[in-house]
């Protein structure tokens, strides 16, 4: 299986980004935390869901400081699109910005 690679480097705020348009499957995800707090990476099912409101289907915690997290191979599917998030509170209705550059996301795709 080929993906397609891509990344999401955290600026000031949650970060929203539609990684795929369409349904799809994630084959990998490695995320890290350079931040001095824990981080939540949050997985939507959803075209162009909204942080705080729409619910993820999948949080992980990056825990601080220079943290990672690694998912290799595990598979996700999803059935609408792909969207993630990355947020500094656990909750599914939280809405905490972390800060630029805390938190970096490498996936792959198909």
């Amino acid at each position: 299986m080929v993906y397609i690679p891509g990344k999401v480097i955290s600026a000031a705020s949650t970060n929203l980004t539609q990684i795929k348009v369409s349904a799809g499957f994630i084959g990998y995800l490695a995320m890290t935390n350079n931040g001095a707090s824990n981080a939540y990476v949050k997985l939507y099912d959803k075209l162009n869901p909204v942080v705080g409101t729409d619910i993820p289907v999948h949080t992980f915690e990056i825990p601080n400081p220079g943290s990672n997290v690694s998912l290799s191979s595990f598979g996700m599917n999803f059935s609408k699109a792909i969207a993630l998030a990355i947020t500094g509170g656990i909750a599914d209705t939280d809405t905490t910005p972390v800060a630029a550059g805390q938190v970096i996301v490498n996936y792959g795709i198909i």
